[in-house]
């Protein structure tokens, strides 16, 4: 019982080390290839086996992100991680660049028209699996869209909710 212990918590510990380095150095280099974008960065402040806080996210180019996030936590159970249910997310902060000219919405450094081309949403094409997870509740707070209009940059404060209703129709 002493060595399976012991080998049980330098696992433990294992994990608990890998999973912000992976995140913080592979997962986010993997988001900036498939958006095509030139960084995503962000540092792991917690994580458990029921939550990840993460802090300081932004994605674009490096001094001026199109997206910045202050904090963001995750928050699940082990057997809802299994069937890739996540409980909540919480976002705090949230700060996005966006336009619109000639009739369309651009995000500056973000091709929009190629995020549904190839990967895997052209291998899916089914509503319900753009997200390769369920979101229980989902919560936006503290937030801001900066939008170009005619020239004008405008400042949107927003806050918004989601809520997952099981049973729902996809269509």
């Amino acid at each position: 019982l002493g060595t399976g212990l012991v080998v049980l918590l330098i696992f433990l510990l294992a994990v608990r080390l890998f999973v912000p380095y992976y995140i913080e150095n592979n997962l986010c280099a993997r988001i900036a290839d498939q958006l095509k974008v030139n960084s995503v960065h962000c540092e792991v402040r917690s994580f458990g086996i029921t939550h990840l806080d993460i802090s300081d996210i932004s994605v674009g180019d490096i001094k001026e992100p199109f997206l910045k996030i202050d904090s963001m936590r995750i928050n699940y159970s082990l057997i809802g991680l299994l069937f890739r249910d996540l409980e909540s997310i919480a976002i705090s902060g949230l700060e996005l660049q966006a336009g619109f000219v000639s009739g369309r919405i651009y995000i500056p450094g973000l091709d929009i028209g190629s995020l549904g081309k190839g990967g895997m949403a052209a291998k899916k094409s089914s509503p319900r699996n753009l997200f390769p997870v369920t979101i229980g509740y989902c919560v936006i707070r503290n937030s801001e869209l900066e939008i170009s209009l005619d020239g004008r940059t405008q400042r949107i404060p927003f806050e918004m909710a989601m809520h997952y209703r099981r049973g729902a129709s996809q269509d």
